[in-house]
């Protein structure tokens, strides 16, 4: 199990911190302020419904989670969870990668065993970063061509973790470009006590490294 040096966050501090944002939000919702106007482009349209066949026969698929891609609207890159045994005691995780707007599909199975938590990302030059937990080791992979194909070697951040997530930083600061790694990761503090950490690990070469990792917890 993970030992690092962290960073405690009194509890006091969360809360003084949801106070004012409840205080901020009861204020403007009582003040009358017109809503900006979005350009066409940026607009969600909502299309027909289209049944999803990966050819699982009666297994079925759960956790699903979907990216879009911020370039092409008919790039979709979807994550899934793949129950395999009848008795739910067996799962994979799979990728699923439409360029057509969701009309057709290719299926790409990960080897992850006992695998949880699928999440995908896709970045604005159109490759894709997908995590999962597999028996709780975090593993995340990368496809440069924006999901046809993906890394055979994962990159692993070791054990205890849980619900790993994603971002991309799409704003053109210091930071843009950089994609972020985000789990609940159980750590041992200096008096080998457990304990659940916020983990961080940031990527500046679109998911093919990632940086020392930060861990995160409270008192």
């Amino acid at each position: 199990m993970p030992r690092a040096a962290m960073v405690k966050v009194p509890p006091c501090v969360c809360g003084v911190a949801l106070s004012l944002l409840l205080s901020a939000t009861a204020r403007k919702s009582t003040a009358q302020v017109p809503l900006a106007k979005s350009p066409s482009d940026s607009l969600i349209r909502v299309g027909k419904d289209r049944s999803l066949s990966i050819d699982l026969g009666t297994f079925p698929t759960v956790e699903p989670y979907l990216a879009a891609d911020p370039s092409n609207a008919a790039h979709l890159v979807a994550g899934v969870a793949v129950i395999t045994k009848p008795d739910v005691s067996e799962r994979s995780c799979a990728a699923l990668t439409s360029f057509d707007g969701g009309r057709t599909w290719t299926r790409h199975d990960f080897p992850a065993k006992e695998c949880l938590d699928p999440w995908v990302v896709i970045r604005p030059d159109g490759s894709a970063v997908l995590a999962l937990i597999s028996r709780s080791e975090l593993l995340v992979f990368r496809s440069s061509d924006g999901g046809t194909t993906w890394s055979d070697r994962p990159i692993s951040f070791g054990e205890h973790h849980d619900h790993g997530t994603l971002a991309i930083d799409t704003t053109r600061g210091s930071f843009g470009g950089s994609v972020y790694v985000v789990s609940q990761q159980i750590v041992r503090d200096t008096g080998d006590l457990e304990r659940f950490a916020a983990f961080v690990a940031r990527s500046t070469d679109a998911g093919a490294t990632f940086g020392e990792p930060t861990r995160v917890t409270s008192r």
